[in-house]
């Protein structure tokens, strides 16, 4: 039940970043990697 909830999360969190143009690896893409994405992203959107 546990991987059911994370893989629905994981769903969520792609349906979310494909609004940004972002693809989330899931399990295949670093924490940090993906942080530093999301932090590139985030400063693209405020200029």
């Amino acid at each position: 039940m546990t991987e059911d909830v994370l893989a629905d999360f994981l769903n969520k969190l792609n349906d979310l970043a494909s609004d940004y143009g972002l693809v989330v690896g899931g399990y295949q893409q670093e924490e940090e990697q993906l942080q530093l994405l999301m932090v590139k992203t985030i400063g693209e959107d405020m200029k």
